[in-house]
């Protein structure tokens, strides 16, 4: 069972957003603990134009996710959370998006860097996204074959410590439930706390 701490961030000049405006850039970030193949906690940002959402807490066990409510910080359905709906399908993004690191193959080696102060092999390569689960394919562009991406591959664990994408979205995919619909992305992933002690359980309801 594979557990690891997780920091993800997404970079991303929009274009036609969804229930935002028609063009503005926009970060998140996401950190949390992932928990093979199905357990999530997180937390996560949205700023636009300058503007930050509230903080918002996820936990996802299977198919069922739990919030916090930002203003009365109890722990709801997702469904009954208001402050969660522009945002609903970011924790199954996050979960499917650690297939990207099993669909790379490697192509270059561009050096060695320390990642939070571990020493790493810095590798560029692709990733093809007929190798990864329908999850992680929602924002990728459509019959795209193969997405440019680097890893950084400890010298010692020989464990993903960063991985970066960048992806140009000219049409998302139908199949999407993120709130986009085109843009310029750079994902960055960070990875941590590999396989140390993690619990992900499922809070107690708010009813």
């Amino acid at each position: 069972m594979k557990k690891r701490h997780l920091i993800i961030t997404i970079l991303a000049g929009l274009v036609g957003v969804i229930a935002f405006l028609a063009s503005c850039m926009i970060s998140v970030e996401i950190e949390g603990d992932y928990i093979e193949p199905d357990k999530l906690q997180m937390s996560l940002v949205v700023e636009m134009n300058g503007e930050q959402s509230p903080r918002i807490e996820v936990i996802m066990i299977g198919e069922e996710i739990y919030v916090k409510d930002p203003e009365t910080r109890q722990w709801m359905r997702g469904e009954d959370v208001a402050a969660y709906e522009d945002y609903a399908g970011l924790e199954e993004f996050a979960l499917g998006s650690i297939e990207y690191m099993k669909a790379f193959e490697g192509t270059s080696i561009l050096g060695d860097e320390e990642i939070n102060g571990i020493s790493c092999y810095h590798i560029k390569g692709i990733v093809r996204p007929e190798n990864m689960i329908d999850t992680a394919q929602e924002l990728i562009p459509p019959d795209s074959e193969a997405l440019d991406a680097e890893l950084w591959i400890g010298k010692n664990d020989y464990l993903v410590h960063q991985m970066i994408i960048d992806i140009e979205l000219d049409e998302a995919s139908e199949d999407s439930e993120l709130p986009i619909s085109a843009g310029s992305f750079t994902f960055t992933y960070q990875f941590s706390q590999h396989n140390e002690s993690i619990t992900i359980e499922a809070p107690p309801l708010f009813e």
